[in-house]
């Protein structure tokens, strides 16, 4: 029953969007580079101009909005119009950036609505809507534009379909695939180091039998995440409600994932294979994994990702293999930037995949948001946990400060700082959050002595108290703990665990 085509459709349709504002105008460049080319040759500039362009729109609309506002005070209502704080022209957005004004306008008529088109083919709310892919309009000479977001969004999404159909076709899928590959590596990179994670392993029991390939797997002391990562996005038909169409996108995108997933995961304990990277050098897993979770992650906005996982993907759990966390890569941006270091990030992914059937929420967001401020618990006397979307607030503001540096706190607990400045204190919160976090980490040393400093492949800190036995099903103590990222503090890290 909620699996139907119908229910599914209101999910699509009440479900929101999956990606900041600033997720798509500054992941458009990387998910096209290998396309600069291509892009250069036939429409004249690169995601990356489009980008800029993209930016000082936004910068544009809102001084003029505020100045079309100012204006409106001195004159009678029955002249009010807010259009002109909407309008732009080519010479006013290169008054914001430094690019010509011909890869300028070539961008505005990329995404502008094409002369003549009258958009029949919207007819209900899920129909294609031309909008959505060309939002600005045509005035004479100017644009209009009234929503920057839907700029930002049809700058991800819109590009590809310019190379559908076409003899670049192939090689346009082939960079989707690499894109969603490199964007897991990096992101995740950040919070354990170039030399935690591997990418495109290979699983071989002979020399001429391969079981299985990983996109990406991340090793932390006993603990390994298999990261399949996908571009298969969401049709047309399916966001119309037909039950078939929703199931095989599902399936090409999400169970295929989870499947390869499963049989790597279920070999990484097999004294019978070997791990084997892109340079042909065997990676050891120093013995037995003790939780192996799978991510499968999805390039792209796929609406109701959170809804449809619940109801169509099929998944096998035993003590060592816990149960699938599916996300896009606008939910793994955040919870890397969130979660700077391996005991946070693999905290929550413990959590996470742990209450898997007990929680719903309209995105992964939102229960990132809620772990972030109240430390993800729920009792063993509750049944279902439902968190409604404005919980993500904190996280929304947070992620605003830390990525268009707007005046807010950084955090999701009210601070300034990039730490959990005021951590709850009821007794299960103390089973993670420190007693006592510094603002500042400048003066941290780890256990091999190397500086706390914060940044990709720079150390990082894990607090102080938590439960062991609760994040990773070990036994229960209390301890200090500052590490870094590199080899000799996993290492020890892992031997205290």
């Amino acid at each position: 029953m909620l699996g139907s085509g119908e229910l599914v459709r209101e999910a699509i349709f009440y479900g929101g969007e999956s990606a900041y504002t600033f997720q798509y105008r500054d992941f458009a460049p990387q998910k096209y580079a290998a396309d600069a080319g291509w892009l250069r040759a036939t429409k004249g500039f690169t995601i990356s101009d489009a980008r800029d362009v993209t930016y000082a729109i936004a910068r544009l609309q809102e001084q003029k909005l505020m100045a079309t506002v100012a204006r409106m005070r001195r004159l009678s209502p029955g002249q009010w119009s807010i259009l002109p704080g909407y309008t732009l022209n080519v010479s006013e957005v290169a008054s914001e950036c430094r690019l010509p004004e011909t890869t300028i306008e070539a961008v505005l008529n990329a995404f502008a609505v094409a002369p003549g088109e009258r958009n029949e083919a919207f007819r209900a709310v899920d129909d294609f809507n031309v909008a959505n892919a060309t939002p600005l309009l045509r005035v004479n000479d100017d644009f209009v534009l009234f929503q920057s977001y839907s700029l930002a969004e049809a700058l991800y999404e819109s590009p590809f379909y310019w190379m559908v159909d076409k003899p670049y076709a192939e090689e346009a899928l082939r960079n989707r695939g690499r894109f969603a590959e490199a964007f897991c590596r990096e992101r995740l990179e950040l919070v354990f180091g170039k030399e935690g994670v591997h990418i495109n392993v290979d699983i071989v029991e002979s020399k001429a039998r391969k079981v299985g390939e990983i996109d990406a797997l991340l090793l932390f002391g006993d603990r390994a995440v298999v990261v399949q990562a996908k571009s298969k996005r969401l049709t047309l038909e399916s966001r119309k409600g037909n039950d078939g169409r929703i199931r095989e996108d599902f399936k090409k995108g999400i169970q295929d994932a989870y499947d390869q997933g499963l049989i790597c995961a279920q070999r990484l304990n097999d004294p019978k294979v070997t791990l084997v990277g892109p340079d042909r050098k065997s990676i050891v897993v120093h013995g037995g994994l003790k939780e192996i979770y799978i991510l499968c992650v999805v390039s792209d906005h796929y609406p109701s990702l959170h809804f449809q996982a619940r109801q169509f993907l099929r998944y096998e759990e035993t003590d060592i293999i816990r149960s699938p966390l599916v996300l896009d890569v606008f939910t793994l941006d955040a919870m890397t930037e969130m979660l700077p270091s391996p005991l946070r990030f693999l905290s929550y992914v413990n959590r996470r995949t742990g209450y898997s059937e007990r929680l719903i929420a309209n995105h992964e967001t939102v229960i990132l948001s809620y772990h972030l401020r109240h430390n993800l618990w729920i009792e063993k006397d509750v049944g279902l946990l439902m968190l409604s979307d404005d919980l993500s607030a904190d996280l929304d503001v947070a992620m605003a400060a830390r990525r268009d540096g707007i005046e807010a706190p950084r955090d999701c607990t009210g601070s300034n700082s990039d730490g959990y400045r005021n951590p709850p204190r009821s007794r299960r919160d103390r089973l993670w959050f420190p007693a006592a976090v510094p603002e500042r980490e400048d003066d941290y040393r780890c256990e091999q002595g190397h500086r706390a400093d914060r940044g990709p492949g720079a150390a990082g800190w894990a607090g102080a108290r938590y439960d062991a036995r609760n994040q990773f099903g070990e036994k229960r103590f209390h301890r200090a703990l500052r590490h870094c990222t590199c080899t000799a503090c996993r290492s020890s890290i892992a031997k205290s665990l």
